[in-house]
């Protein structure tokens, strides 16, 4: 009797089985690098948004708090105002600045130049006519601003991420009556025996 020698290999069912578990196996990867994707594109416009916020509104900040109460003054969309700048040892110069914002674009112009500060107002969002709202508290002498910036993830443009933040400033010179308040007029003589 001859004796039947088996061939080593696979046979089609096998190859099949293997087949479609690697199909399951390549669409539930596929699922998950998608699903990381979306949140890293999400989460990314969302950082980018609460980043530009929070720049503009450091640099509101200290150009506000710094300003002559006289001088602050908002109109449309602009913003502009005089702070004092140390201009040597004992002197300080008088230098304007100017906020504007027209679409999307908030920008802040000095005696040195002019720069954009954001490039994602975000439009209409809630009320906020062009993404900024200023509000100025006469008797308290404090400005309060909300500022809306809205981007677009990539690969999502039909799903932007807004951050919305309000801080609210003080004017240096009206906080506590400054004009006429002691504690805020510079001493001229600095020598210790006149304290």
């Amino acid at each position: 009797m001859k004796q039947i020698r088996r061939k080593s290999g696979v046979t089609l069912g096998e190859v099949l089985v293997a087949a479609f578990l690697m199909s399951i196996m390549c669409g539930a990867l596929y699922g998950i690098w998608s699903r990381v994707s979306y949140t890293r594109s999400l989460t990314t416009a969302r950082g980018i948004a609460k980043d530009e916020v929070e720049i503009c509104l450091k640099q509101l900040e200290r150009d506000i708090s710094m300003a002559r109460a006289t001088t602050f003054t908002t109109a449309g969309n602009t913003m502009t105002m005089d702070i004092s700048q140390k201009d040597g040892a004992l002197t300080s110069k008088k230098v304007p600045i100017a906020y504007s914002w027209t679409g999307s674009k908030l920008t802040r112009k000095d005696n040195v130049g002019e720069r954009v500060l954001t490039s994602h107002l975000a439009q209409n969002y809630q009320g906020l006519s062009g993404g900024i709202a200023i509000y100025r508290e006469a008797a308290s002498g404090s400005v309060n601003i909300k500022i809306a910036a809205e981007v677009k993830p990539e690969g999502y443009a039909n799903l932007p991420q807004t951050h919305v933040q309000d801080i609210l400033i003080t004017i240096r010179e009206e906080a506590a009556g400054a004009g006429s308040d002691t504690r805020w007029v510079k001493p001229v003589n600095l020598d210790p025996t006149n304290f």
